[in-house]
Order: structure tokens, then sequence, then C-alpha cells
């Protein structure tokens, strides 16, 4: 921990803590954030750490096209058990089930792994110096395997695997890492609701621990205390409409057939530190020289965290959308959910060689699409924008324009006019995102 003057520690998060008070809203009246969920536009979230494996939330959506955000879930017999982001129990049958996903987001598609089915022969899959793919948003990787892998005990119903590698870039683990990644189907030929990797690099998937499509996706070696942290199985991430369709779309991160695998991680472990201070359970303990051994909990530690890596391909623009509640249509069009997906939208970043505002401030694009989102019913009439804004002082504020307007002349309301006409072009521009 860094020193200023003698014996005098910086700020730290527990003493930051008590500065703004976030320890005595807490200690007074309860309130930790929980019911909140926080997106991180950052580089990724790594949820193995202690800290931050219960701050990961679920998107579950049903049949009819409704999205319900879950703190957890789990099987219970033919339904989904899940507990809202309130801690109230409720279930819905699988049967509506259209697809699960822990809620995070590759807006960069950094990580798509194509699995190729494979018979195993006495016990493994013969795999050795064959070729596999991954997708890295524009690019596509050729990764070979070095060695044949064990599958013993994992059962396939259908006696086909699918098979691929990674090419995880992890700095703090050497840089590359790439290593067999396996998804069966145990249960019913053809659906693939499990999966492993080889965290241990031994070739072997029996010791790795398994990843199931309704429960753990954590690709950890030991969840209680980890020593490797790969990322989550899973999520949803952004295809820029040049490998799965012909416009950009979102995808869920799991497919059921096999066919693909995208890994949500942190290449850089940015993110992973702005989720802590923001929402970090305080499990884990550190040696702050002065300050002792000391629990970081973060100044919301009972929130959730919406994981957007946007900074890989420089993706942020659709992962703010994503986060806000949009979406985008079978026609590749935007639309607005009818529900957000995050209450919070943090961008904790910048890149200062950048120039953005070559016309004046606030005009560059950037900024056009943080002001549409904040705004309530630009992007859509029924969006109540990301404003701390009352609706109440919403509404008076739109009134007074609509009675002032009213009182203006005629050479002015050509001026509004001209107004509208921009906004509406920025709108349209805004909701073109895909074809940028």
């Amino acid at each position: 921990m860094a020193e200023k003057g003698a014996g005098t520690p910086q700020p730290a998060l527990p003493v930051m803590r008590d500065i703004i008070g976030a320890s005595k809203v807490e200690q007074l009246f309860g309130i930790d954030g929980s019911g909140v969920v926080i997106a991180v536009m950052d580089t990724g979230v790594d949820y193995g750490h202690p800290d931050l494996q219960d701050a990961l939330a679920w998107l579950i959506k049903t049949t009819e096209g409704r999205e319900i955000i879950a703190s957890s879930v789990s099987l219970a017999g033919t339904a989904l058990q899940y507990k809202t982001l309130r801690g109230q129990t409720a279930s819905i049958p699988l049967s509506q089930v259209a697809s699960l996903e822990p809620l995070v987001l590759d807006a960069d598609e950094s990580q798509a792994l194509l699995l190729w089915p494979v018979t195993a022969s006495g016990g493994y899959l013969p795999v050795s110096g064959q070729v596999f793919y991954v997708i890295d948003g524009t690019d596509i990787y050729a990764v070979t395997a070095t060695c044949n892998y064990a599958v013993a005990g994992l059962t396939s119903r259908s006696a086909e695997y699918k098979f691929s590698m990674t090419n995880l870039y992890i700095p703090w683990y050497g840089g590359y890492v790439n290593v067999g990644v396996v998804m069966y189907d145990p249960d019913q030929p053809g659906v693939y609701t499990a999966a492993r990797v080889d965290i241990n690099r031994n070739c072997n998937f029996a010791d790795d621990p398994e990843l199931r499509y309704f429960g753990n996706r954590l690709i950890v070696d030991n969840p209680a205390a980890p020593t490797v942290s790969l990322g989550v199985a899973g999520g949803y991430f952004y295809d820029w409409g040049l490998w799965f369709d012909v416009y950009a779309k979102f995808y869920p991160g799991w497919d059921l057939a096999g066919n693909y695998l995208s890994i949500f991680y942190d290449f850089h472990s940015h993110g992973t530190a702005c989720s802590s201070v923001a929402a970090g359970r305080g499990k884990a303990t550190y040696n702050l020289g002065y300050l002792g051994p000391q629990r970081l909990r973060g100044i919301a530690p009972g929130a959730k965290v919406l994981g957007v890596k946007g900074l890989w391909w420089g993706m942020v623009e659709p992962g703010m959308m994503w986060a806000a509640g949009f979406d985008v249509n079978q026609d590749g069009q935007w639309y607005w959910t009818g529900q957000k997906r995050a209450h919070v939208i943090s961008n904790s970043w910048g890149i200062s060689t950048f120039i953005y505002d070559y016309a004046a401030f606030g005009y560059d694009f950037e900024s056009a699409v943080i002001n549409a989102l904040a705004a309530p019913g630009f992007l859509d009439r029924n969006y109540p924008g990301h404003c701390d804004c009352p609706r109440r002082r919403q509404r008076r504020l739109r009134l007074r324009h609509n009675h002032k307007s009213r009182r203006r002349s005629r050479r002015h309301n050509r001026r509004s006019r001209h107004k509208r006409t921009l906004l509406a072009r920025l709108r349209k521009a805004v909701l073109r995102l895909p074809l940028g």
C-alpha cells in the first residue's frame, strides 16, 4: 500500500467506505446495494475471485419473450427455481425456459470457441495434432491440440463429444492459455448440458470441475480457494455480423447443440478491480500495512455485477445499449426490451490519446450514445432512461418545456424544428450501431 508522510496510510477501501458514509448507511438503514445490478464496462470481470463469485447474476429468457434477472438458480425436478434480486424464491417450468445464461456480455466477442464432434476411443478423444478454431472479433485463430484428452467417467448419451481449444489472453498465467474444452450430453442425446475445461493442463478432463448449463459456470480449480480462474462459461456475446449472421446480434454463449461456447474473462484485471470496489463481498483477507489485515468489502457489497467486456476491441457502445435493456431483433434493428438489465452503468476507463471532440465538447459519438441512454423517452418512448431524476421531476421538465415552446416566436419555432430534425437523425444513428 502506498504511503504519504510519516506513517500515514493512503485511503484504502475500508477507509473510503467510512469517508463517503457507506458503512454508516449500511449500519443505520441496512442498505448495502441488494436488489441493484451494476454494469461495469471494462476489460471483463474475474468472477472466480472469492469476493465476486456471489456478485454473478443470471438472465432467464422465457418462451414468451420475458426476461427474468435472478440472483441464483437451481434445478428442482422439471422446474427452474430461482431467487429474485430481492431474495424472493420463485420457479418456472423448464418447458418455458428459452435460454439461461450468466448475466455477462462479451461485447468484443473475444472468445467464442467452435467445437467439433469427436468420438472417444479407449477412453480418450483422439485430437492430438488437430486444429481447432476460436473467434476473436474480426479474427479467427487456429489452435492445435498437443495431446489426446481422457474422458473416462464423462457420459455422453449420443457417444459424440464436442471438443475445442481455448485461446485466452491472461498475462498472469504467462500470456495465451491454450487448453482443451469438452462439451457432452449426460442426460439426453444431442443436448449438451455439461462441459469441462482442462484447468490443470494434464490432458485429463476427469479431474476438472464439471460445468452445468443449469448450474455452475465458474471455470475455477477450487471455488473455495481458487488458484486458477479462467472465466465464466457462457453468458452473452455480441457477434458483429461476420460469423453467425449477416447483421450484428447478441447470442447466448452456451449452445445446447454443442456447436459453440463463449468464455467471458478478464484480460487485464482492471474490470475485476472496479467490480470489487463497487460490490466486493469482503471474503478474501489482505494485509494493508498500517491498516493491518483487512477484508475489502465494496461500496455496495450486496449488489450484483453485470460484467461487460468492451475494451479488447472497443465495442463499448453496444455493451452500454445491452446493459440498458436494448437488444437487436430478427431484422437487425435495435429495440427496447421493456426492462433494464442494469440499474447503474459504470464506465471507469478512458484513452488519453483519443481525440473525441473534433467539433466541440459533447458532440462526439461516444457522448451522443451516453446522452441518448441517459435521456428518458429518446431512443424509445417507453424507455425510462438511465437518469437519477425522479419521474415526477422528469414530467415537470417536459411540461415546462412544452409551455415555453408555445410562447416561442415563429423564427424560434423554425429553429426548434431544425433541432428536432437533427435529434431524429442522431437517434437513427445511435439505433444503427450494428452498422458501425
